[in-house]
């Protein structure tokens, strides 16, 4: 229900290409303690200058702008 709500707000779900896989490496590289999903999902982030829709703290590491909705 709240994922067709956002989405409905203008949230996107988006696919992984080669260029963000070489991003979300790089990410990787220089943030070994950050889980792979989270660097991924980071270097979408990143290309598209979007927010994440979490309260993990790995994306203040990545440096990626975060909501959280309850």
């Amino acid at each position: 229900m709240k994922l067709k709500l956002w989405i409905a707000r203008g949230a996107g779900v988006l696919s992984v290409d080669e260029e963000t896989a070489f991003l979300a490496g790089k990410l990787a590289l220089r943030h070994r303690d950050v889980p792979m999903a989270d660097v991924i999902i980071g270097a979408l982030a990143k290309q598209h200058k979007a927010a994440v829709i979490t309260d993990d703290p790995h994306f203040k590491t990545l440096n990626i702008k975060t909501v959280w909705y309850k």
